[in-house]
């Protein structure tokens, strides 16, 4: 008796969960080929660049197919998070790879025209979606995943701060929280930080001061102090403390780091914050407009103080939008900066526009990257944070 389509997706999940446990990252394209034999012609998996620029095919040795996000069916995939047809072949489908929200990627999947294959059947999705999940938990098992994501050599600090970054896109039923960064293979400075437990979204950015392996040091230092302080109950006193404290000990030429601690009560969206000698945050209001936040102030982390926290009432909608002085500092040929007043602008226009917080984060820095004619000469990151209950349905591909 033959199976039910649904039957041989379900197979494949178990097959796919079988295999991966005894398998290297770079057998993934292998084993997905092997498992979907019956369902379809060929799949394959391609990775997202590190600047989102470029999906690049996950082969087991050799350099495979590049689409690029911005101009291509692939990357419309990838950009709006839905199951896109090819237009030059109707047996060829792009669904999107994810681990929960944090955009990995797409799948090319070459079908026989009407064989029905991902076309939003709970199964077929269930199976990219845990295709998703693994490659995100065999990325620390080799280096062949991280090689396809990169598309320039890394430098020492940016290695250093990426072990230490979150996933850029992090969504509940309550918030959405997206990052992006430029340049991604210099990145030396910037990074953030956050952590969702309970009612309490508790978010970091920073930046340190200079470029090169002694900034993404001191950031390394400054945020292992934040974390440490937070993870053992610490607030915002422990937190810069610790931070002001250990930065002074590893570093004997007043090293400092620049940076935004903040709280969000995901109940009742109070926001509590703290600026440390960086660009003040700005909250897009969902009825529009932009407020900067300017109170609680205090110098860079390194330089000892402490400052009361301030308090924001955000409302459902509301966006916290925090970034590094890279994004705003940087010039385009004639010298004319990027901007706070610009930031904001494009960042509004791409709201009203009805883009997802993660495609907010990543146009931005696109933004940047167009004002300079290429990645900044300084570290650019951008971070929002959503509070909204139905902004994740918006994420979910």
């Amino acid at each position: 008796m033959l199976e039910s389509r649904a039957e041989q997706w379900h197979a494949a999940i178990v097959d796919l969960l079988k295999e991966v446990n005894l398998s290297q990252p770079d057998e993934l394209p292998h084993l997905v080929r092997a498992v979907t034999a019956q369902l379809a012609k060929d799949v394959r998996i391609y990775l997202v660049d590190y600047e989102q620029e470029t999906l690049r095919e996950l082969t087991a040795t050799a350099t495979g197919d590049e689409q690029p996000v911005q101009h291509s069916t692939a990357g419309e995939a990838y950009r709006v998070g839905k199951v896109v047809a090819d237009p030059s072949d109707p047996g060829l489908l792009w669904v999107p790879l994810v681990d929960s929200t944090e955009r990995l990627g797409v799948l090319r999947v070459a079908a026989e025209p009407e064989s029905g294959v991902f076309e939003g059947e709970e199964p077929d999705i269930q199976f990219a979606h845990l295709l998703g999940h693994l490659v995100a938990a065999k990325m620390p098992y080799g280096d062949r995943l991280h090689r396809v994501r990169s598309s320039q050599a890394m430098t020492m600090a940016s290695v250093l701060l990426r072990q230490l970054l979150p996933p850029s896109t992090f969504t509940s039923d309550r918030l959405v929280l997206a990052a992006a960064m430029q340049p991604a293979y210099a990145v030396g400075g910037d990074c953030f930080d956050y952590a969702v437990d309970g009612d309490l979204a508790r978010i970091v950015v920073l930046d340190g001061a200079g470029h090169g392996m002694t900034a993404g040091l001191s950031v390394a230092v400054a945020l292992s102090a934040i974390r440490a302080a937070r993870r053992n109950g610490g607030g915002f006193g422990e937190m810069t403390e610790q931070a002001d404290a250990q930065l002074a000990e590893e570093f004997t030429n007043s090293q400092y780091v620049t940076g935004v601690l903040a709280d969000l009560n995901l109940v009742t969206g109070v926001l509590r914050y703290v600026s440390c000698g960086h660009p003040e945050p700005v909250v897009l209001p969902a009825s529009g407009g932009a407020v900067p936040l300017t109170a609680a102030r205090r110098p860079p982390l390194g330089i000892p103080d402490q400052v009361e926290p301030a308090e924001h009432q955000l409302f459902p909608g509301d966006r916290l939008l925090l970034y590094t002085d890279g994004i705003v500092e940087s010039r385009a040929a004639d010298g004319t900066l990027f901007g706070v007043e610009r930031l904001v602008g494009t960042a509004q226009e791409l709201i009203a526009a009805g883009q997802t917080s993660p495609e907010i984060a990543r146009l931005l820095t696109r933004a940047v990257m167009e004002h300079h004619h290429g990645p900044p000469a300084d570290d650019a990151t951008v971070l929002l944070v959503e509070w909204s209950t139905t902004a994740a349905e918006k994420a979910l591909p």
